[in-house]
């Protein structure tokens, strides 16, 4: 199936996002930074394994291939997952006075209620970070994940999920995220439906990737742990 892929899409947790200005900025600027990182063209080729286990059930493991590709104003991907699984994700920034962003999931043979991936705890948008395009609901105290100092921001989307987002404060970048069924049970910090956060980072080629992605909900835990990455920053018109 990935050698169907004609443009790979880059999804935004592959991509560390450089140094940080020191200024103070407010919520609303701070996650605009987030959104819209100054990055250039990149792409990705991860392929790796994704595990499984529910309280009290089997270990589960399967192969997971990212196929990323990341310009100005649009990311594309292609998710796959144990070759009979796959989503093409395309996230393209509206050229509108309203702004924001567009996101769309294509199933590739696959039917929602079949999904592996949901099961095991991951939407596909999780790794366009999707969730930081969400509305502002408000800013929490600050704190610490692995003793980097975050900001953490309350957003929720139009359809009711919301999520307690952990964001590096000097590089834009979410470490962690909380999701919840809607913004009162974010603000409250009741009612946790799953988390996800970054295992380790990993660089080549200058460029930075997530290598180990924890999730894990009330009882059952997923890693995706990417093995083999081939990066690079394609020239204008190469794709």
């Amino acid at each position: 199936m990935k050698h169907m892929i004609t443009v790979l899409v880059f999804l935004l947790a592959a991509v560390f996002c450089g140094a940080a200005e020191k200024s103070e900025l407010s919520a609303e600027a701070f996650l605009d930074r987030a959104r819209y990182p100054r990055t250039g063209r990149s792409m990705a080729a991860l392929d790796g394994i994704m595990q499984y286990k529910k309280q009290g059930g089997a270990m589960e493991s399967v192969p997971i291939y990212l196929g990323l590709l990341i310009e100005p104003g649009k990311t594309r991907g292609q998710l796959i997952l144990n070759e009979d699984e796959g989503y093409w994700i395309d996230q393209l920034l509206r050229q509108s006075a309203a702004g924001g962003v567009t996101i769309a999931v294509r199933p590739m043979r696959t039917r929602p209620e079949q999904s592996r991936l949901l099961r095991y705890g991951l939407n596909p948008t999780d790794l366009t970070m999707g969730f930081l395009h969400y509305d502002l609901v408000k800013e929490l105290p600050p704190g610490r994940i692995k003793g980097l100092p975050c900001r953490i921001l309350v957003l929720a989307s139009k359809g009711g999920e919301a999520v307690r987002t952990y964001i590096l404060r000097d590089y834009y970048f979410p470490l962690k995220v909380e999701f919840f069924a809607d913004a009162a049970s974010a603000e409250k910090n009741q009612n946790l439906l799953r988390t996800l956060e970054i295992g380790s980072f990993r660089k080549k080629n200058d460029l930075y990737y997530a290598e180990v992605i924890n999730l894990h909900g009330p009882d059952w835990r997923s890693r995706v742990t990417f093995r083999q990455a081939e990066l690079s920053v394609p020239p204008v018109g190469a794709l």
